[in-house]
């Protein structure tokens, strides 16, 4: 799954971020604009009940 990060220029004014800014080896003059998160859920639960009401089935 994806999820759509957003703006980091907040999150990139830290030391801790500084630190993982140098392991992105980003050229000089560019900064990180924005981040998207790649992954797996950490559990699968189960599915919601369905409403039937907003089903039409046709035979």
């Amino acid at each position: 799954s994806c999820c759509l990060g957003g703006p980091t220029r907040f999150m990139t004014s830290t030391p801790a971020a500084a630190e993982y800014l140098k392991k992105l080896d980003i050229p000089e003059g560019y900064q990180l604009l924005y981040c998207i998160a790649f992954g797996y859920p950490d559990e699968t639960p189960a599915a919601k009940p369905r409403n039937a009401a907003k089903v039409k089935f046709i035979d």
